[in-house]
């Protein structure tokens, strides 16, 4: 368990070798990144609960959802509407948060 409430759940993913196919979907909890690059760089990422990125830079075929980005690792925080980088050839240009927290990590489309 993470944070005040026994309710707030965390898992920690590591492994920099991941490459699952599909989505990555954070629907309860908080999803942190034990390192940069564990997410596949294809995977489609849906954010309704929190993403952690813990001071990690990560790269991502798209960015979705209602949740909150973060990075606890970082001492800056600021919140905005929405982010993003130059889109690669092909990819959408507009994603949207609720929140996201903290410049000093990045992510970046595939």
């Amino acid at each position: 368990t993470d944070g005040p409430g026994a309710n707030q759940r965390r898992m920690i993913l590591s492994n920099t070798a991941n490459d699952y196919p599909g989505a990555t979907k954070v629907t309860a909890g908080t999803l942190q990144l034990g390192a940069a690059g564990v997410i596949p760089d294809a995977s489609d990422v849906a954010v309704t609960a929190t993403l952690d990125l813990n001071g990690n830079s990560e790269t991502v075929n798209s960015l979705a959802g209602a949740g909150t980005v973060t990075s606890t690792a970082c001492a800056a925080s600021r919140k905005t509407s929405s982010a993003r980088t130059a889109p690669s050839p092909g990819r959408s240009t507009t994603s949207s948060f609720a929140t996201i927290r903290s410049q000093a990590a990045a992510i970046r489309d595939a």
